[in-house]
């Protein structure tokens, strides 16, 4: 599928906008200059009328053309002058010298109403006209004279048709020119516009274009390192270049958790190793009777122990952080998972004199969660409190059911630490405890951790009193 491009993008949506605007601008300018030149040749036509139609006077009863009696002095009017009457009662046509033997079409409009209309003039050529209907006038003396003779003739009885028309193809020809000038200078118009566009567009994507410089120039050891912002960075690219600036930040503090995750790894699994070497070269230094070796292989058995289960707990906390998909969950009852966890617990409190109170609910506490991990947190939660709990210490468990499930796992403690969250982070352990590590490899508490987030849960850890240590979850309720 094809991508689709900002700058590709941008030039078509600006010159097709640009194209339009110029478009517009050019018809409105041809339009204008159209109904211009044609009102005044309108205007022109109508004033010609109106001087002919004054010009036909009724005279001892024969009808008279005042502008034929003085067509020298009126030579500007028809010259080229174009006009024709048709009288209806006799139907005579009267014509101006310039139309000669042609004929201008015949139309008209009401009394007193002209109507324009569009016509091809006797040459072919385009042009414009007005037609009316016109009387004779009658002078004062005139109507005396009939009056005495008694035959008095009504003005109105006698209708013509005058049409006047005027020549268009000037206008038509400045019009072809205007067009062409218009259509000129939009394609130049819009060619420098494009040009112009490109730059502004380059100019304006050049900070992305930078941007991605600095990604794709970036060597593997700079890969988490913040981008340089460029001058000049448009503000619409700011949030989105300090957003990023803040992925690699975290992108650089998880590569900082890894390389401390494999220091540690290789400084745990340095002692171990180290104990399996030891242990053989010394078999190995000199011939042994076989009880020796059996003892020595018990030592190496017990370092391999050591390493096996630091291995299976590695595994657990890589494969419960990369896994992606939902737990399956269950409907569960809480309390009676806790007491299968604590069976085998309240012996080894008893054995080392611990004092031990469980505030349990006698009600099945029921939600949905995935019955694996939950025993793994309580576990992992029981044998840290076994582990580090002072000598002839209390541990205490108490449940309350407000606004969801709260469990929280309470122990003395000889060395509270000064920040209790550092118990999550891997292999963190407290050196009381180094010499015990088969079984306390700083790596419960952040399994017990991913497994209570990846079902919903709270794990938390603080430090409740001067020589006491809670560990608190928070579980919402799940029907």
């Amino acid at each position: 599928m094809k991508r689709p491009s900002i700058r590709r993008w941008l030039l078509v949506r600006c010159s097709m906008a640009i194209a339009c605007l110029l478009a517009t601008v050019g018809l409105a300018i041809y339009f204008t200059v159209k109904h211009s030149m044609l009102n005044a040749l309108d205007e022109s036509i109508l004033e010609t009328a109106a001087l002919l139609g004054n010009q036909v006077e009724l005279e001892d009863e024969k009808i008279q053309y005042e502008w034929q009696e003085g067509l020298d002095t009126n030579s500007a009017l028809t010259a080229g002058g174009l006009f024709q009457y048709w009288d209806e009662q006799t139907g005579m046509i009267t014509r101006s010298p310039a139309l000669g033997s042609g004929n201008l079409p015949k139309f008209s409009g009401t009394d007193k109403l002209p109507m324009m209309q569009d016509i091809f003039l006797p040459n072919g050529r385009r042009g414009r006209a007005v037609g009316l209907r016109i009387h004779p006038f009658v002078v004062p003396e005139e109507q005396e004279r009939m009056m005495q003779v008694g035959r008095v003739i009504d003005p109105k009885s006698r209708t013509f048709i005058l049409v006047v028309a005027g020549d268009a193809e000037p206008i038509n020809h400045t019009l072809n020119r205007l067009r062409w000038i218009l259509t000129g200078s939009l394609f130049l118009s819009l060619t420098v516009g494009f040009l112009i566009i490109v730059r502004v567009v380059n100019l304006a994507l050049k900070p992305i274009s930078h941007l991605s410089k600095q990604v794709r120039n970036r060597s593997e050891r700079q890969v988490d390192k913040t981008l340089d912002l460029p001058p000049g960075l448009p503000l619409e690219l700011l949030g989105l270049t300090e957003n990023f600036n803040l992925l690699l930040g975290r992108v650089a503090g998880i590569r900082e958790r890894e390389a401390g995750f494999i220091r540690l790894v290789a400084h745990e699994l340095r002692t171990p190793v180290a104990g399996l070497m030891a242990t053989s070269e010394y078999a190995l230094s000199k011939k042994r009777e076989a009880v020796d070796y059996e003892k020595e292989l018990a030592n190496c058995h017990q370092s391999a122990l050591e390493l096996d289960e630091l291995v299976k707990r590695l595994f657990a906390l890589a494969k419960l952080g990369a896994k992606s998909e939902p737990h399956s969950l269950e409907e569960i009852n809480l309390v009676m998972i806790l007491d299968e966890c604590l069976r085998p617990f309240i012996k080894e409190f008893a054995n080392r004199n611990f004092s031990f109170i469980a505030d349990l609910p006698h009600e099945p506490l029921i939600t949905l969660a995935d019955p694996y991990l939950v025993r793994l947190v309580f576990n992992n939660l029981l044998d840290n409190a076994l582990s580090y709990t002072s000598p002839a210490g209390e541990i205490a468990i108490v449940c309350e059911t407000l606004n969801g499930i709260i469990i929280r796992f309470s122990n003395t403690t000889v060395s509270p630490p000064d920040r209790p969250e550092r118990w999550f982070e891997p292999l963190f352990r407290k050196n009381a405890s180094r010499h015990d590590a088969a079984q306390h490899l700083g790596i419960g508490l952040t399994l017990s951790r991913h497994a209570a987030e990846s079902m919903g849960w709270t794990l938390l850890a603080r430090q409740t009193a001067d020589a006491q240590v809670t560990f608190e979850i928070k579980i919402p309720v799940k029907r």
